[in-house]
């Protein structure tokens, strides 16, 4: 149980932090869509590769406080793994950005909002993933006196 305890609060840190670099990218590249410096065809051909890996990466972290009973990460995480599941099946062979409409105002607008939401909820992610890291490692490595 230990083992496990650790591997899940290894692997669901690494992951909190790939998830915080991908939507960092992807507000850079909306400043870029923005201010003219990128095109939409180069925003959306250089993002979509990140959509897929995002929603997995997202589902396992998720899937994995199942695993280890962490049940405070698991109820925390399944709403944005219900909208990442709507999304997959919803818009299935479609791509997730448009280059047709991601030139508009109120889409870069939209975009912008819901990324900076995920970044700060992929934060609070990873900041409870470091507390229950360093909290396993110290449980299971660390011994006690009795």
């Amino acid at each position: 149980m230990a083992l496990l305890e650790i591997f899940v609060t290894v692997i669901s840190f690494i992951g909190s932090i790939a998830l915080i670099f991908n939507q960092i990218y992807l507000l850079v590249a909306l400043g870029d869509l923005s201010s003219d410096i990128m095109g939409p065809i180069d925003f959306c051909q250089g993002l979509e590769p990140f959509v897929i890996p995002e929603y997995i990466v997202q589902g396992v972290i998720t899937l994995l406080y199942l695993a280890g009973h962490y049940w405070i990460g698991f109820l925390i995480n399944v709403p944005l793994a219900y909208y990442h599941f709507n999304m997959w099946f919803t818009k299935r062979g479609q791509k997730r950005f448009d280059y047709t409409r991601i030139r508009r105002t109120e889409v870069i607008q939209h975009e912008n909002k819901l990324a900076y939401l995920k970044l700060g909820f992929y934060l609070v992610l990873f900041l409870l993933n470091l507390y229950w890291l360093v909290m396993s490692l110290v449980h299971h490595l660390v011994p006690s006196k009795v």
